[in-house]
């Protein structure tokens, strides 16, 4: 006969609290909703605001800008080039920026490199000036001799929307899955 061995009682792990992973679970997903709906809400309003508006500049006539969305890097000045190919200067057109009773001077060349020419109105422009991000009520106003033979424009300085609003409302979402999936109660276990 075969002797027969004892059987080993199995180990037993030590319980953990369940209600703290819980609780830990819970305030982790709260936590990612809140941001995820704050990321989504900005994320909307900044992709809803309306960019610069196309406008002919005119010399010493003030000229309002559109407040500036947020994570848009504002407008920029753009003209056509000078008979040889060049860029004018920027304190050839001697432009200044009222915002809230303070007077800006533009003197901010613009990078041609990075920002292209555009076409407006069927006229090839480089850019110039950056007059950058700007708030309710602001005004730009241009003085030089410049404007009196060419074309100057007030221009949005990228083409298109920026694609960061679209980022964030896609990481608000993010969150919200993310939160949904560490909540306890979404997954169907109670407590």
């Amino acid at each position: 006969m075969v002797p027969v061995r004892p059987r080993k009682s199995p180990k037993r792990r030590p319980r953990r609290d369940h209600r703290a992973v819980r609780r830990a679970q819970n305030t982790a997903s709260a936590i990612l909703a809140v941001s995820g709906a704050t990321l989504v809400t900005i994320g909307t309003i900044a992709w809803a605001t309306p960019r610069q508006s196309p406008e002919l500049l005119q010399r010493a006539v003030t000229h309002s800008l559109q407040a500036t969305p947020w994570f848009d890097p504002g407008a920029t000045i753009f003209t056509t080039p000078l008979p040889d190919g060049s860029i004018p200067a920027p304190e050839r057109l001697d432009c200044v920026v009222r915002n809230g009773g303070r007077d800006k001077q533009l003197r901010q060349p613009a990078d041609a490199d990075q920002l292209g020419s555009r076409v407006q109105a069927g006229s090839s422009l480089v850019p110039v000036v950056v007059v950058g991000a700007s708030g309710p009520g602001a005004e730009v106003t241009c003085s030089g001799a410049y404007l009196a033979n060419r074309e100057v424009w007030l221009l949005p300085t990228l083409p298109s929307i920026s694609a960061v609003p679209l980022s964030v409302v896609i990481g608000g979402v993010g969150c919200l899955g993310i939160g949904l999936l560490i909540n306890p109660r979404a997954r169907g276990s109670r407590g």
